[in-house]
């Protein structure tokens, strides 16, 4: 038997670096949103919700709107509910038309990164994510002692918003890489002493 809309569980997947407050989703025949499918519920960043589509209905096609807490907002249009599981909410290179950006004015990707490892910081890199080296060390003669934090400017023009991170740590006994991390979306990143790999 062939799923409809109308006993169809969905998961809606919030991959943008912003709590996601609401969410909405209506046949592609309605000029009208509707409620908010997630009532009381947020989605935190890295997180999803399982929605029920139980409105008695047998459509598939549905358009597909999130609301999040900075005031940006996502929308897709056209998504087919039965033939896939969920639907991933993330920021993406302009023209991906797999998942639709937020659309907010002007982020700044200004992010404070916070050093909560117990240990010191001697070297900090980071390159968005076409880039294939690391780059110079952020750092500098700097250091940055446990419990500190340094603001960095991420803003250099490319209008990349998606950044790998490196820290290494005194000595060179430890480091933590991240990747994929959206500086638009995101006002801090902390690195914490359970994400250290030490030699």
């Amino acid at each position: 038997m062939t799923a409809t809309a109308a006993d169809k569980d969905y998961d809606i997947h919030n991959n943008t670096g912003v709590t996601m407050q609401y969410f909405y989703a209506s046949p592609v025949a309605s000029d009208d949103w509707g409620d908010d499918r997630l009532g009381n519920r947020v989605i935190q960043s890295g997180y999803y919700e399982t929605i029920r589509f139980s409105d008695g209905s047998a459509f598939c096609f549905y358009d597909l709107r999130a609301e999040f807490e900075d005031g940006s907002y996502a929308e897709q249009r056209s998504v087919d509910v039965c033939q896939a599981d969920g639907f991933n909410f993330r920021y993406t290179t302009p023209g991906d038309a797999a998942a639709a950006p937020p659309v907010s004015p002007g982020p700044d990707r200004v992010v404070n990164i916070y050093n909560d490892t117990g240990l010191t910081m001697i070297y900090f890199y980071s390159s968005s994510q076409d880039m294939t080296t690391w780059g110079a060390d952020i750092l500098g003669d700097q250091v940055l002692n446990s419990d500190n934090y340094l603001t960095v400017d991420f803003n250099d023009g490319s209008g990349a918003c998606l950044y790998d991170f490196k820290a290494v740590f005194e000595d060179n006994i430890a480091e933590i890489e991240r990747f994929g991390l959206d500086v638009c979306a995101m006002e801090s990143y902390t690195f914490r002493q359970l994400d250290l790999l030490i030699d």
